[in-house]
């Protein structure tokens, strides 16, 4: 898929959509917080294809630790789009989280 799970995984963690890739899933998609496992991965594929950063944010310390959380390409005649963003019920629900896997989905199915 283009990434290998590196790191366990954090709570609280800010997800920042880039706007200058994949633009079809992220447009007007704000940043966004989620109080649930963001796991840590690294990324081995061209930087154009990634969707979202995270921060895990540990505000008792102002400790940040960014990592790559999404990625979307085409393979072949199909597409691949991956997250690592929080999957507790919390975390589907966040309004923005919940819009991205819309676009995720309609772009993966070839509707935008």
């Amino acid at each position: 898929m283009g990434g290998a799970y590196i790191g366990p995984p954090s709570v609280a963690a800010l997800s920042r959509a880039r706007r200058e890739c994949g633009a079809s899933i992220t447009q007007g998609i704000p940043d966004f917080m989620v109080n649930a496992e963001q796991h840590y991965v690294t990324y081995d594929k061209d930087p154009k294809y990634v969707l979202l950063e995270a921060e895990k944010r540990d505000l008792e310390y102002e400790n940040y630790e960014k990592s790559i959380s999404g990625w979307a390409y085409e393979h072949g005649k199909g597409r691949v789009v991956f997250t690592s963003v929080g999957h507790t019920i919390h975390a589907m629900w966040v309004p923005a989280h919940l819009e991205l896997q819309k676009r995720s989905v309609r772009w993966l199915l070839k509707q935008i």
